[in-house]
């Protein structure tokens, strides 16, 4: 029994580690943040956080980055912010790179 509760605590442990990451992606995804910061941050090994975050995204942290970044670039766009300026806002490293993620 009280391996079946250490268990479900460690599950319920992990999934608000990879929610409160999900929410700094969202408030910081133009910081493009990496891999290391990330699982730094969830205080996991870059190895056990991308698992981690598979598990309960449903997609990679790479995935999840790209489609925040698609959608505000879309979002910006629709607005009709420039090309130029969507790419800076969206932390991307060039111009070229919002095709990248687009495609």
């Amino acid at each position: 029994m009280a391996d079946a509760h250490s268990a479900m605590m460690h599950q319920v442990n992990q999934y608000q580690q990879i929610e409160s990451i999900i929410q700094h992606l969202g408030d910081h995804f133009q910081d493009q943040p990496n891999l290391d910061e990330l699982a730094r941050k969830a205080g996991l090994s870059p190895y056990h956080f991308q698992r981690a975050f598979k598990r309960w995204a449903g997609i990679s942290r790479k995935q999840f980055l790209k489609c925040l970044t698609l959608e505000y670039a879309k979002s910006r766009l629709a607005d009709d912010e420039s090309v130029l300026e969507v790419f800076i806002n969206s932390g991307l490293s060039g111009p070229s790179r919002l095709k990248a993620i687009s495609a």
